[in-house]
């Protein structure tokens, strides 16, 4: 039986059909979760990620602009949902005691070390931010943890499996120089917090056939090394 496109597949999630939403979680899941994974929380809160972007999916199935590119809506979704909750953790955080600090961060680290590697994330994420929308998804898989492979890059984005090598190094080659600015001290636009998902109630009703499947079970701190690397390609 031939591949199904993605966006023919995520016309059958649309009309309920279990067999085109077993087909997206085998699909897309490992690239999910690796997203999820690259920004290094708790096994927990990484478990909710993973869900709740499922749930985005179930939500907007039928509001996906471009679903030849489902996947890299999967990712974008993934990295929002996990940067939320690394900012609650961050601001618990600054007020939690060492106790505290070494549950969060799954073994003991220093308030400073703990802050200093949030900032750090951010700066790469801030950076990322300025790139095109390709370059953004090219990198955001390719650096999150385990890194998507060049198959699952190209069915995520829709593009040649060929091209994407060239297309990572160009972009890493740009992150380099963003990077470059920021140290700089040149003010880095934010371009990716506009666009949100609606926001769902914890108790969504996700009963029905179309939505059970779904619900199923590096990163930023990476990039500015493998920026590094590119400038010497």
């Amino acid at each position: 039986m031939p591949r199904k496109a993605n966006a023919e597949l995520l016309a059958g999630c649309a009309r309920g059909e279990q067999e085109s939403w077993d087909a997206m979680v085998e699909r897309f899941g490992r690239l999910v979760w690796s997203v999820v994974r690259s920004h290094r929380m708790s096994d927990v809160d990484a478990e909710d990620v993973r869900q709740l972007t499922w749930l985005r999916l179930v939500q907007n199935v039928e509001r996906i602009r471009d679903p030849e590119r489902v996947g890299d809506w999967l990712a974008t979704v993934a990295r929002r949902e996990s940067l939320k909750v690394l900012s609650r953790r961050k601001r618990l955080v600054m007020v939690g005691d060492s106790e505290t600090l070494d549950g969060l961060s799954g073994h003991s680290e220093s308030p400073e070390q703990i802050t200093l590697r949030a900032q750090r994330r951010e700066d790469a994420q801030r950076a990322i931010d300025t790139l095109s929308e390709q370059c953004r998804g090219v990198l955001m898989l390719a650096l999150a943890d385990p890194p998507a492979s060049y198959d699952e890059i190209s069915t995520a984005l829709a593009m040649s499996v060929g091209s994407v090598g060239p297309i990572r190094t160009r972009c890493l080659r740009r992150l380099r120089r963003a990077l470059a600015a920021a140290d700089a001290g040149e003010r880095l636009p934010a371009v990716l917090g506009h666009a949100r998902c609606p926001l769902a109630s914890a108790h969504a009703d996700v009963s029905g056939p179309r939505h059970r499947k779904a619900l199923v079970g590096g990163g930023p701190e990476a990039a500015a090394g493998q920026a590094g690397q590119a400038g010497q390609e």
